[in-house]
C-alpha cells in the first residue's frame, strides 16, 4: 500500500520533528491508519494520560464511521476512544467528562 510505504519511508511521526503532513489517497487508502497509527505509538512511548489527542472530522457521518475502527486500533494498546458530537447523548458527554477516552 502506498499510504504504508510513504510512513514507513518517513519514520517518526509527524510532531516529533516539529513537521507536517499531508497525507492523500483514495477512498479507503489507509489515510486515518497513516495517521492514527504514529499517534499511538507516541502516546505509548510518552505514558500519556487523561485526553490527549483530539482527531477533527468534517462530518458526524465520517466520525460515527470511523470510531469502532479508531476504538479497536486504541484498545489494543489499551488505550481508548470517545465519540463527540451534537448527536452524543448529555448522559454520555457527562459520562466522559468524568473519565475521559485517551482519544477523542
Amino acid at each position: 500500500m502506498a499510504i504504508t510505504a510513504a510512513v514507513s519511508a518517513c519514520g517518526d511521526s509527524p510532531d516529533s520533528r516539529g513537521t507536517r503532513w499531508l497525507i492523500s489517497a483514495p477512498t479507503a487508502g489507509g489515510k486515518t491508519e497513516a495517521a492514527f497509527f504514529p499517534v499511538l505509538s507516541q502516546l505509548l512511548a510518552a505514558q500519556h494520560s487523561g485526553l490527549s489527542v483530539l482527531y477533527m472530522c468534517p462530518i458526524k457521518a465520517l466520525l460515527n464511521n470511523l470510531e469502532p475502527r479508531l476504538s479497536g486500533y486504541a484498545a489494543l494498546v489499551g488505550r481508548t476512544v470517545g465519540l463527540w458530537h451534537g448527536d452524543i447523548s448529555d448522559s454520555r458527554k457527562a459520562q466522559m467528562r468524568r473519565a475521559p477516552p485517551v482519544c477523542c
